[in-house]
């Protein structure tokens, strides 16, 4: 698979509001509202990362992506912080990378998660993980009373290519050494399951796969988020 087209998402989206609406390609309901574990209610949930997390035209807006379901489904205020196509060391579309956006992580962060990029894949692994290290430390000193949860790329192959194994290996060790929870979502998150996760670009989630985002994401982030403030 040729990799990934630069995607035009604004470059920092902070403090997003969960009613928000933008046009794209609906292809499956947002999961039912449940009532929020009293555990969860209220606390602050801040998403960072490129356009798996700041979405593109391939969702239909704010509310159908997944930190806006599990904020929805936990009850929990969101921020979200992206900048379409950048990384860990990639700088992407607005010369922004993660070490720029975590700076934006509020102080009052109750669970912060960190989505690993796949604009990273050409670089080489020891920039990833050297780069890595300054923002995750930063996301530490930025919020630290947080759970930080740091996470692979979504990805569209069941089998991913070296480039792409080398952003999880680089980034899996460096939270490690930080003590920091890690979540491996490579081989599985868009390519099991249902079929019409991923959109007509070939990359991007649709309503559907945000959708099965949220459902690996929604317990982790409760569980972080009882912990946090505990």
């Amino acid at each position: 698979m040729p990799r990934r087209a630069r995607s035009r998402v604004a470059g920092v989206v902070a403090g997003i509001v969960l009613a928000a609406t933008l046009g794209g390609c609906a292809t499956a309901p947002a999961p039912p509202i449940t009532p929020a574990p009293s555990g969860t209610a209220g606390k602050l949930l801040v998403a960072v990362g490129n356009s798996f997390v700041g979405g593109s035209p391939m969702d239909s807006g704010t509310a159908r992506r997944w930190p806006g379901l599990v904020a929805t489904r936990l009850g929990m205020r969101l921020d979200v912080i992206s900048a379409g196509a950048s990384g860990y060391a990639d700088p992407g579309d607005h010369d922004f990378t993660y070490r720029d956006l975590v700076r934006e992580i509020p102080s009052d962060a109750d669970v912060v998660v960190i989505m690993g990029s796949d604009d990273d894949a050409t670089h080489p692994p020891e920039e990833i993980e050297r780069e890595a290290r300054v923002a995750l430390g930063e996301a530490v000193v930025r919020a630290p009373h947080a759970q930080i949860i740091v996470t692979s790329t979504p990805w569209v192959e069941k089998d991913p290519d070296r480039g792409i194994l080398n952003t999880r290996d680089a980034v899996r060790a460096v939270a490690t050494e930080l003590g920091l929870e890690y979540i491996d979502g490579l081989g599985t998150w868009l390519v099991t399951g249902p079929p019409g996760q991923i959109g007509a670009d070939g990359l991007h989630p649709t309503d559907l796969g945000h959708a099965r985002l949220a459902d690996a994401l929604a317990g982790p982030i409760r569980a972080a988020a009882e912990r946090a403030g505990g």
